[in-house]
């Protein structure tokens, strides 16, 4: 199956996420694992909630397996694997990789988001191997058709310094 698509711009592919919450000494089996395993992660974001006390152990994770290029159903199937064998939930959706994007041109995550936050609801946006993108969208679909706009249509943009102090 063929999940590429190319615009002037940008050219794009559906890749397979996993998404979960887990520990800080469970993420470190689960990544190892998965590396034992011969699985590379091509995209991984990693984050603990914004909180001052830090008394919070617990790491919300999306990863995407295989290589850049693609990922393998031994790839997909070995992730679920390794997760069910540590009891942990998780979720499994389409998301949307950015190929091609040239490094150290200011604006191309911004024009992104950009296009995308007032149609559909932009979950998370990290980099992965190669200077790809992954955008988990909340309509894979409606976002591509966005994307693929010649030129692309930019949500309407306000923005003011804040006044808020910390």
């Amino acid at each position: 199956m063929n999940n590429e698509f190319s615009t002037n711009v940008f050219s794009y592919k559906i890749r397979i996420q996993f998404s979960f919450i887990v520990d800080d000494p469970t993420l470190s089996c689960i990544l190892n694992t998965i590396a034992n395993q011969d699985i590379s992660i091509t995209g991984c974001l990693q984050t603990k909630p914004l909180e001052t006390d830090n008394n919070y152990n617990f790491n919300l994770v999306r990863l995407t397996v295989g290589s850049p290029d693609a990922e393998t159903s031994r790839d997909l199937e070995g992730v679920k694997n390794t997760l069910n064998s540590f009891g942990i939930k998780f979720e499994e959706k389409p998301v949307i990789q950015v190929l091609q994007i040239i490094s150290g041109i200011p604006g191309i995550i911004s024009g992104l988001f950009r296009a995308l936050w007032c149609n559909v609801t932009v979950n998370a946006f990290y980099i992965g191997e190669d200077n790809r993108y992954f955008i988990d969208v909340s309509d894979v679909c409606k976002a591509l058709l966005i994307l693929s706009e010649t030129p692309t249509i930019q949500c309407p943009i306000k923005c003011s310094p804040s006044c808020k102090t910390n």
